[in-house]
């Protein structure tokens, strides 16, 4: 009847049966034990998740007040920046909490999601500031800003520069650039290039010297000749006399 030819075998299938009858005759009183159990793992959940939004919103507060000011330095004084942090009412991967950007970097004008109202520029400097508040807490050894400096330039990209340069002294920072501010800045200055063999490209990276340095970073200033105000200019920035 069961297929088998010893009685090991047979015994095997009987403890089987008994396993799936216990469990039939038991599952109500196993259902209400596991509801019991996620009862309870629920009220944990739910304190811990409150204990997680008490911290977020004041973690909010001091990165509000540590980010303005910096703000500021980079040429938005009138930036006004909030961490918008709301209980919801399911839970999710980040807790019970949804957390919004509002931001708006003119002078009595109303906070908005910071994605609807922040230009290129400002999104550079935001995220630069940002960065550096992270730096303060030693949390990376090395921070990259690829093109982090788009969309500003003059007075501000100098005020930038020395953010990075400020950030370079505990921490490592590499930054792609085309900004003759920030690249005078560096310690070493790297060229990336592209060269053909074969007909195939490939990216080369070439330390540069003092000499130059001073070449590209005139390039920089310059459009299609380099002039020897170009070349002057780049000395100041590198502090060469």
């Amino acid at each position: 009847k069961h297929g088998v030819s010893t009685v090991a075998e047979l015994l095997a299938i009987e403890q089987d049966l008994e396993q799936k009858l216990a469990s039939i005759t038991s599952g109500e009183e196993q259902i209400l034990l596991l509801q019991k159990e996620l009862a309870a793992l629920e009220l944990k959940l739910f304190d811990l998740a409150s204990k997680l939004h008490e911290e977020r919103k004041e973690a909010s507060k001091h990165i509000q007040g540590l980010l303005l000011p910096i703000l500021g330095e980079l040429g938005m004084p009138d930036a006004r920046f909030e961490l918008e942090v709301n209980k919801t009412d399911a839970f999710n991967v980040f807790g019970a909490d949804s957390v919004r950007f509002l931001f708006n970097a003119n002078l009595g004008a109303e906070l908005k999601e910071l994605s609807k109202v922040i230009s290129g520029g400002e999104m550079s400097r935001l995220m630069m500031a940002l960065k550096s508040i992270i730096n303060t807490q030693n949390i990376l050894p090395t921070v990259i800003f690829d093109e982090i400096d788009s969309g500003i330039s003059g007075d501000i990209a100098g005020k930038a520069a020395n953010l990075m340069q400020q950030m370079a002294k505990t921490m490592q920072v590499i930054s792609i650039t085309h900004l003759p501010q920030i690249a005078a800045k560096a310690q070493n200055q790297y060229k990336v290039y592209k060269i053909v063999e074969a007909q195939t490209t490939y990216s080369a990276v070439k330390q540069l010297t003092q000499n130059e340095r001073i070449e590209e970073i005139a390039k920089m200033l310059s459009s299609d000749k380099v002039s020897q105000a170009a070349m002057d200019t780049a000395k100041v920035l590198l502090g060469i006399d």
